[in-house]
């Protein structure tokens, strides 16, 4: 199974549509796209400008280009680029289409209270408000999970889990590149019969996908490992899936995520679906 991204370009599409259906009706948020360099590319209607939105860069050092580009995409006029006409929505989704979405967030500074009642503000193009505003985001979805320790204290993780008549689990190890590893010791005795198959040695930037589906409905969490502690490890969510979609997920994952939905639905599953053999 090939991991599609493309979320984040079906979201900015249906936010630009709503723009323009109601130009009056900003919401103030900040699309957020990688780079493959690395550098962070924003799309908002935080502009201060109807009709338009504004687009603009941050290096990951936090360098930046001031106060963006605008951009409109107002209905009434026709747009044109050397004598072509062209669609500004789509123009803009096209620029971010090879991009990794990585969220959007609102500024929440839009209200101020005033001797007048509520005034609305609106702060123009903060691409570094933005991104903060996303990492903070993003430590509030961190979690924390129970680990192994081997007789000779190496952390490690189960694969596990497996399906039934209509429903099934799967947890899945993958390495930072999202490979299958190594296990230490593979269970071949006992209550297997959708329990742990694989003891997994795990380092940080390491990925957990945990998948479960009722008649094949998938919900799919992927987490990336921050911090290993002594009795558990720290997790970071950078990607789900549900509704039949994806809102991020990394195409190197595509594997690892395609065996976890294997094993969620092999029926009674007693062996492990992604890992590394031993060679010889």
């Amino acid at each position: 199974m090939k991991v599609k991204n493309n979320a984040g370009v079906n979201k900015l599409r249906e936010f630009l549509i709503d723009l323009q259906n109601n130009e009056y009706g900003g919401r103030q948020e900040y699309f957020i796209f990688k780079k493959d360099n690395g550098d962070y590319f924003f799309v908002t209607d935080a502009c201060g400008q109807f009709n338009h939105v504004a687009v603009g860069t941050l290096t990951a050092d936090g360098k930046g280009d001031g106060r963006g580009k605008l951009e409109s995409i107002s209905k009434k006029a026709a747009h044109y680029i050397d004598g072509v006409q062209y669609d500004p929505v789509e123009r803009l989704c096209n620029m971010v289409e090879d991009m990794e979405f990585m969220g959007v967030v609102r500024d929440e500074r839009v209200l101020v209270d005033s001797n007048f009642g509520y005034n609305r503000v609106k702060p123009t193009c903060e691409w570094a408000y933005a991104l903060e505003q996303y990492k903070q985001k993003g430590e509030r979805i961190m979690n924390k999970t129970r680990i192994e320790r081997t007789k000779k204290g190496y952390p490690a993780l189960w694969e596990a889990g497996g399906g039934s008549t209509n429903t099934g689990e799967a947890t899945i190890i993958a390495g930072k590149n999202g490979e299958a590893k190594q296990p230490i010791y593979i269970r071949r005795r006992g209550q297997l019969a959708n329990c742990r198959h694989a003891l997994i040695p795990i380092e940080v930037g390491d990925y957990i996908i945990f998948a479960n589906h009722h008649r094949k409905d998938f919900e799919i969490s992927v987490y990336r490992i921050t911090e290993i502690l002594k009795e558990e490890v720290l997790i970071g969510r950078i990607a789900e899936f549900s509704s039949g979609e994806w809102d991020n997920c990394p195409p190197f994952l595509g594997d690892a995520v395609e065996a976890a939905m294997e094993k969620a639905t092999c029926y009674h599953c007693r062996e492990p679906h992604y890992i590394k053999e031993a060679c010889g």
